[in-house]
């Protein structure tokens, strides 16, 4: 367990690592505008009490937002970019971080429940030693030190506007974050009850030409677990994940993974023989026992045909940590729009069940559209055309002992 000084990591964090491609060729950057959204809610102590008066923060890029709970505990903040955004409390008698998915043109309940916090004697400083640089691996390692030692447990880190949380170890922190194609800003933030840091970098990526013009899907969760990310086509007869990781037409294609101790490895994916497997697109990993993250990418000429990739989530077995498990997903668009969005799965099953209504095993987030012009958007979840229960547990079966 992680000691709490100021800002904590809650139970029920969510840590997300955000993975993209770019629209067009591998030098040129993805311009990105993040429309906006709120996240308003009840501040209540472990008691049940509602926390009046207590401040709120999240950050736009390197932009503080806050707000202070009324007498009701009631808190909103306005104006926070989509994505993925922790909300931090720290006083000098109650600390939060949590994580909320933040979507645009709407506002998002979020209640938080805080523990209890320890006061800090002096703001925090970070030093990085990570610096900018160009690189052609789609992961990198944002580290550095955080003084005074032992008053700071995380700094947030985020990466393209979707915050995640590094651990803090004797004044350290080191955290693998997944890239996009161009240039790419990461803020880092130390904050306590007596005030924050930021330090940013920027890290330019060019991505093997095969990824390029693609979509990718990124899972992340909030404990040490099997998750699995599926996708399938409309009919549910095509279907990518971890026993059909690629689907061609290459005979192979080569992919970066991120192990659940940070480690980065070169992995080649072979072509599904069977034909089950969607064409044109790639599962990385297969993260059993982690937190993820694990990446789905739809190459760019596998987004010429009119339809829907449909996107699932599973609870495939309890490994480490009893359910609920929290989960997140971001996705970006060949245009450059970005959304994420986060869930609570109760149970596992081995992958058995409905995609579309066992909602306690599976979380259908949202479809890949594509529309007769070739255009790409995303799209509420489409019941209708879904992968059918006989599937699901015939991909079970397949499975075995994974």
């Amino acid at each position: 367990m992680l000691k709490k000084y100021g800002l904590g990591l809650a139970a029920m964090t969510v840590i997300v690592l955000f993975a993209v491609m770019s629209s067009s060729c591998g030098q040129s950057t993805s311009t990105t505008s993040y429309a906006t959204g709120a996240v308003s809610g009840v501040v209540t102590n472990s008691a049940g009490s509602a926390v009046a008066g207590t401040i709120v923060n999240t950050f736009n890029g390197s932009s503080v937002l806050t707000a202070t709970t009324d007498s009701t505990g009631t808190y909103t903040i306005s104006g926070v970019w989509n994505g993925v955004h922790v909300l931090m409390i720290s006083s000098s008698s109650e600390y939060a971080a949590q994580s909320v998915a933040v979507t645009e043109n709407t506002t998002t309940t979020h209640n938080i429940t805080t523990e209890a916090g320890t006061t800090a004697t002096v703001a925090p400083t970070i030093t990085m030693s990570s610096e900018s640089m160009s690189t052609s691996s789609g992961f990198f390692t944002v580290a550095g030190t955080v003084t005074p030692v032992g008053q700071v447990s995380n700094v947030v880190v985020s990466v393209n506007n979707n915050d995640s949380l590094a651990a803090v170890s004797s004044g350290g922190f080191s955290k693998v974050v997944n890239l996009i194609s161009g240039t790419n800003t990461i803020v880092v933030t130390a904050f306590n009850s007596l005030g924050y840091d930021h330090k940013t970098i920027t890290v330019t990526y060019t991505p093997p030409a095969v990824q390029t013009g693609s979509v990718k899907i990124t899972l992340n969760w909030d404990k040490a677990d099997d998750i699995d990310l599926h996708l399938w086509n409309s009919t549910g007869d095509k279907h990518t994940y971890w026993s059909r990781y690629y689907g061609g037409p290459l005979d192979s294609v080569t992919v970066e993974v991120v192990d659940a101790s940070g480690t980065v490895t070169s992995l080649t994916r072979t072509k599904d023989t069977t034909a089950k497997a969607l064409p044109n697109t790639v599962l990385d990993y297969d993260n059993r026992t982690g937190t993820g993250p694990e990446n789905i990418t739809i190459f760019s000429n596998g987004l010429t045909q009119e339809g829907r990739y449909l996107v699932g989530v599973n609870g495939y077995n309890s490994i480490y940590n009893p359910y609920p498990i929290t989960c997140s997903v971001s996705v970006k668009l060949p245009d450059g729009t970005t959304k994420a969005y986060t869930h609570v799965i109760t149970s596992s099953n081995s992958g058995a069940g409905n995609p579309n209504t066992d909602t306690a095993n599976w979380w259908r987030p949202f479809d890949i559209v594509v529309s007769s012009s070739g255009v790409v958007s995303i799209g509420t979840a489409d019941t209708s055309a879904t992968p059918t229960t006989t599937g699901a547990r015939v991909l079970d079966v397949e499975k075995g002992t994974k």
